[in-house]
């Protein structure tokens, strides 16, 4: 597993302070007969997160043709397998709202016995 960068890092910081109650897996793959690896995902629900770092700079992974269609491609094959991906960007981290939208998808998908989750 590769280590995470510092908007990674960012990410799971905010949530394990506003989510404890609700584990993300880390740099799995998701996708059966695919390497795609999800930053964070919920395999329950079937929910992945991408942190896009670098989506303003000319030199970023994000942001050339290149890693663009690396990234829509991951996104169709999520898809098709019934994944939600939420791509964030850094500002989006730090926006709360993306977070809580997160959280309510994850739990109005998991089942009835695993409601000792919250969103507070």
């Amino acid at each position: 597993m590769a280590s995470k960068s510092t908007l990674e890092q960012k990410f799971l910081l905010n949530w394990q302070k506003r989510y404890p109650r609700i584990p993300l897996e880390t740099e799995q793959t998701f996708i059966p007969g695919r390497k795609f690896r999800a930053d964070f995902l919920h395999r329950e629900s079937r929910v992945a997160i991408e942190c896009q770092g670098a989506i303003w700079s000319p030199k970023g992974g994000h942001s050339g043709g290149t890693g663009i269609e690396s990234d829509y491609i991951k996104f169709c094959h999520a898809a098709a397998a019934g994944w939600t991906v939420f791509p964030l960007s850094s500002k989006m981290i730090d926006d709360p709202q993306y977070l809580d939208m997160i959280a309510a998808t994850i739990l109005e998908r998991v089942e009835d016995e695993d409601k000792e989750f919250s969103i507070a």
